[in-house]
C-alpha cells in the first residue's frame, strides 16, 4: 500500500510540474488543448504499459525455460525488463 501512495504522490507531482509548464509556455487560448494532449497521452502511455506488462508476464509464465530459472516468480521478468526500459527515454534524448 505504501508504494501505491508513492506512486500516486509522484504522478500527481509530476502531473502538477507539467501544468506548470503549459501555463508558462503556451497562450492561454491553447492550454486546454495542450492539457487535453497530456492527458490523453499520459492514458493512452498506462493503457499500453499495463497491456504490454501483462502480455509479458502471460509470455513468461507460458514459457518453460523462463518457468524454470525464476519459479513461480514469473513477475521478476517483468520488473527486469520494466526497470530496462526505463532507459528508452534517455536514449531518445541524447539521440
Amino acid at each position: 500500500a505504501v508504494c501505491w501512495i508513492a506512486v500516486d504522490f509522484i504522478f500527481s507531482s509530476v502531473w502538477a510540474a507539467c501544468l506548470n509548464a503549459v501555463h508558462q509556455s503556451f497562450p492561454q487560448d491553447q492550454w486546454a488543448n495542450v492539457v487535453g494532449t497530456l492527458a490523453v497521452g499520459a492514458r493512452v502511455g498506462n493503457a499500453s504499459a499495463f497491456t504490454a506488462f501483462a502480455a509479458l508476464l502471460l509470455w513468461a509464465q507460458k514459457t518453460p525455460l523462463v518457468m524454470k530459472l525464476c519459479g513461480e516468480q514469473a513477475w521478476r521478468v517483468v520488473f527486469g525488463i520494466s526497470g530496462l526500459l526505463q532507459v528508452v527515454p534517455f536514449l531518445l534524448s541524447s539521440y
